[in-house]
């Protein structure tokens, strides 16, 4: 379809594809006259737009020059620099090559031209920039002559050998596309010679000797260095011959549909497979030169003119835009694309020209008439994707190209992309230690590798849950070793005790760890007491002394009153002076170790506190000696007859001891000795975190361990600050809680990175190890965010292309249910037919006809009543239709169903059915209206009042 139209009788050049905008030069073409007979020559620019209306295309540059073209070709010499829009050189017909500056004529410039050379002696008829290097150009001319110019120094041209014999124009030269070295020449003998620029020797020859033609153009294959086509402008053989130099005895291709001489040719650089070319039979073809058509394969005629086509054209920046030239002063551009009415002749015969007319030559041809354009018969190879990738499952990329040699065959490549290096390679070193079971190694190169003192710790905690005495270990993290502070009791011991004297610190941690609880009962559970007899009395003992009892009364309620207990029993601090001063005797009433009494050994029975306490030791009343004790601040004392008065007065001995004691140890002390760990745990100061979840490691039975550590981290949580948060997640290491340490973990990270997800990954698998070690049993996923968590990884593992580890990770509770889609492709991309079939991930729809919704429907249930004959007579219904039947809509809350045929109790009668239920019969039941007066339409019942099996309705 032609799209834009110059009227000028002129050789063109293409703007070369370099450029951003498309634009056509011209220039007058040597050797025509027109009416006017004026001889003036122009050089002209014009802008290629192909959004706007109309035909013509605006000229934005014009310059006058003093001689007509025989050719002229655009380069783009300098378009990075000093010549942004290019060079344009003219061949002449007085032998000079012209250059001039496309910008300066876009200007307006009077002084455009760059250089002029007159080297030839004849008139330059064919021009060729190459097209590797743009200053590099070639010109042929008469007597033989060719001439390769550098651009850059016109001045020195050399020849790239020495003239052939016999001497002739040279008609067409040619750069070849794939070897920049390589330039062809034809001439009007027929002759063409392929020239090796290296050697300034010709290489080959090539000339059909049994067929007459006068070569006139000559072209390069695109994608093929040996082949070249070749154009005959003689009348008798207007033919395109293709060769191949490997071959060159004779042509390998005839391409013959012209009925005069071929003028031009073009070869599309995008589409080897599309070749122009312009004849003087007023017709341009393009061909498909490597088709086994006999004869060729025209895949497109374009619209025929009035006089000769001389020249046409390729656009370099858009292929689809050509351009044509001919003698009846026209320049047209043609969408190869388009469609559409072209105008044709409507026959080829030549006019009569009168005898005395000497230009009757130039007579214009009839008028053409309207017909249809032929479309291409395949896309062009520049329309085809030139590259494409897609991304398929696993990470995998689907990649194509189409290069543009014709003998290499398509390849579709698969590989696998990994955009996440870290993340697989650190997900291989997690496997490889589960497959191996290596977790206290692993753990322990991420502590060596970690980059910051909290990735530290949380590894050295998880890497101590593998070693047999956890605990233990636990407490030197905290730092609290058991053997350092064994040395630092020592040393304190020696320098209290003077040195040899004291003992070493493990020997008496041993004797403490073996001395027995007396918790104050005999075998039979009952306190031990001194043995007193029945018929023994206080009086028969101690005499009737009648200050005894009220002496203790007393003592009683002076030691509730003298020694009040602390108004804050949960603080403690220490006193400076205790409240009461023992007499000096007191520590001499015990013999220290159960030594032997000595000689002369007495009993106080005076009423001062020794004397009390003998009485009260002798009628063995426990409880009122130690209150005797007590009262006088004896709480050594006290504890000591605690212990053999049973462990109820010994516990409430250590909380009066506890409440008059108070000091920075004393709460510890009371936790301590009464095992209130929950206490501990609950009110603790956070800041001594560490110390709460030491006294934790160090005295919570099995049974208690998790939960107090658990309530530790809870804590730590809900009423810490920021930094706490990681504090926590070592309270449920310890506890071995995975979901609270994930929770936790979620909570106090924000980043979506896939690192910092496998981190998570790595420390939720040695937990869950670890715990799985201890319980000896599989630990079951219960937490919904840690399913998620797994989900991502999974998906993000099945993205690198680890599809099997992205599997095993799916198979955890709850990980399946979310990601259903991606656990059904990763089964049946592995073939996993060994495992349970996964259920179809998506929903299930069938797919029904739509119904006609505007037909109405009364289903109001109506009473009838249906008659039956006698068995001897017979009950003709209507014929059923068969084949589909509209159905109407059912109302709602009903369900509606059309019968498919007669029911098995009728019997056929030709058209007919008959019902076959013998005797007269009544039935009445509730039926829906007819839909329609119809009596082929179909029933509906409602549901709940079916039409009775075997019967058959009399009416619609």
């Amino acid at each position: 379809m032609k799209v834009k139209e110059v009227k000028r009788t002129a050789n063109v050049a293409w703007s070369p594809s370099s450029l951003q905008s498309i634009c056509l030069a011209s220039g007058t073409a040597a050797q025509q006259l027109d009416a006017s007979f004026s001889t003036t020559s122009k050089l002209e620019i014009f802008s290629l737009d192909l959004t706007s209306n109309g035909l013509d295309m605006p000229i934005i540059g014009s310059l006058e020059v003093p001689h007509r073209f025989h050719k002229l070709v655009w380069s783009a010499l300098g378009t990075g620099n000093e010549h942004p829009s290019g060079v344009l050189v003219g061949g002449c017909d007085n032998g000079t090559i012209t250059l001039w500056n496309v910008d300066a004529i876009m200007n307006g410039s009077k002084d455009a031209t760059m250089v002029t050379t007159t080297s030839h002696v004849g008139p330059v008829r064919t021009l060729d920039i190459n097209p590797f290097q743009p200053n590099l150009l070639a010109s042929g001319a008469s007597e033989s002559e060719i001439f390769i110019w550098d651009l850059n120094q016109p001045a020195n041209p050399m020849s790239p050998g020495n003239k052939l014999h016999p001497l002739e124009d040279i008609a067409g030269v040619a750069w070849n596309r794939q070897v920049q070295h390589i330039l062809i020449s034809t001439s009007p003998s027929g002759r063409s010679v392929v020239w090796d620029l290296r050697k300034n020797d010709p290489i080959i020859q090539i000339n059909d000797s049994s067929s007459r033609i006068r070569c006139k153009a000559v072209a390069w294959h695109p994608d093929v260095a040996t082949q070249i086509v070749t154009a005959s402008e003689d009348d008798r053989s207007p033919i395109i011959q293709m060769w191949d130099l490997r071959y060159a005895t004779a042509p390998m291709r005839v391409l013959e549909r012209h009925k005069r001489g071929v003028l031009a040719i073009a070869w599309c650089p995008q589409d080897s497979d599309l070749l122009l070319s312009a004849a003087k039979d007023n017709q341009v073809f393009c061909w498909n030169p490597n088709s086994e058509v006999p004869g060729g394969d025209v895949v497109y005629e374009f619209p025929a003119t009035s006089q000769w086509m001389f020249e046409c054209h390729w656009c370099p920046r858009n292929p689809a835009i050509i351009s044509t030239a001919s003698f009846d002063g026209h320049i047209s551009l043609y969408s190869l694309l388009g469609g559409g009415k072209e105008v044709v002749p409507e026959t080829h015969k030549t006019p009569t020209i009168a005898p005395d007319d000497i230009f009757g030559g130039l007579a214009t041809r009839p008028q053409a008439t309207m017909a249809q354009s032929a479309p291409l018969k395949n896309p062009p190879k520049w329309l085809r994707t030139a590259c494409g990738a897609s991304f398929g499952f696993g990470g995998k990329l689907v990649s194509f190209s189409n290069s543009r040699g014709g003998d290499i065959p398509k390849v579709v490549t698969i590989s696998q992309v990994i955009t996440e290096q870290d993340l697989l390679h650190r997900s291989e070193q997690l496997e490889h230690s589960l497959s191996q079971q290596l977790f206290a190694d692993f753990c322990d190169q991420k502590s060596q590798h970690s980059p910051n003192e909290r990735e530290r710790t949380l590894w050295n905690f998880l890497k101590v849950t593998f070693e047999p005495e956890p605990r233990r270990l636990y407490l030197k993290l905290l730092g609290y070793d058991t053997d350092e502070l064994a040395k630092k009791f020592s040393r304190v011991t020696e320098a209290g005790g003077g040195g040899k004297e004291g003992l070493d610190a493990n020997e008496l941690s041993e004797k403490l760890a073996t001395i027995p609880v007396d918790d104050g009962t005999d075998e039979g559970g009952e306190t031990e007491r001194p043995f007193i007899s029945e018929n023994s009395s206080t009086a028969a003992i101690f005499g009737s002394d009648g200050d005894g009892p009220g002496t203790f009364d007393t003592l009683s309620v002076a030691s509730d009153s003298q020694y009040p207990t602390s108004k804050h029993p949960d603080t403690f601090s220490l006193t400076s002076e205790p409240l009461y001063q023992p007499t000096n005797h007191s520590s001499s009433f015990f013999i220290v170790g159960g030594a032997t009494s000595e000689p002369g050994f007495s009993i106080s029975t005076d009423n001062d506190v020794d004397g009390l306490l003998s009485q009260a030791l002798l009628v063995g009343n426990f409880e009122s000696a130690v209150d005797i004790c007590i009262g006088a601040d004896r709480m050594a004392d006290a504890l000591i007859l605690a212990i053999a008065g049973g462990s109820h007065l010994l516990q409430r001995v250590q909380q009066l001891f506890f409440q008059k004691k108070q000091s920075k140890v004393s709460k510890l002390m009371s936790i301590v000795v009464n095992k209130n760990w929950s206490d501990l745990a609950r009110h603790g100061n956070l800041e001594n975190w560490r110390e709460i979840l030491a006294a934790l490691v160090t005295y919570a039975g099995p049974e208690d361990f998790a939960s107090l550590c658990d309530l530790l981290g809870d804590r730590l949580e809900r009423e810490g600050e920021g930094h706490h948060r990681d504090n926590a997640s070592l309270c449920y290491i310890c506890s071995g809680n995975v979901e609270k340490f994930v929770e936790c973990w979620t909570t106090a990270t924000t980043s979506t990175s896939s690192l910092v997800l496998q981190d998570l990954v790595e420390k939720v698998i040695m937990l869950r190890k670890a715990v799985e070690r201890e319980r000896r049993q599989f630990t079951a996923n219960t937490s919904q965010i840690l399913s998620d968590k797994l989900s991502t990884y999974a998906e993000k593992l099945a993205s690198q292309g680890s599809l099997s580890t992205a599997f095993n990770y799916l198979q955890e509770n709850g990980a399946k249910t979310i990601n259903a889609v991606l656990y059904d492709r990763l089964y049946h991309f592995l073939n996993l037919t060994s495992l349970p079939k996964p259920e179809f991930p998506f929903q299930r729809v069938d797919v029904q006809t739509p119904r006609d919704h505007n037909t109405k429907v009364d289903c109001t249930p109506q009473k009838q009543k249906i008659e039956f004959p006698s068995a001897s007579t017979t009950t003709v219904f209507p014929s059923r239709p068969t084949g589909p039947q509209p159905v109407p809509p059912a109302q709602p809350g009903t369900t509606s169903y059309t019968p498919l045929g007669p029911h098995p109790s009728q019997q056929p009668l030709g058209n007919y059915y008959t019902t076959g239920i013998p005797g007269p019969q009544t039935i009445s039941y509730n039926r829906p209206a007819p839909p329609s007066t119809d009596h082929t339409a179909p029933v509906t019942h409602t549901l709940g009042t079916p039409n009775p099996v075997g019967v058959a309705s009399t009416g619609p």
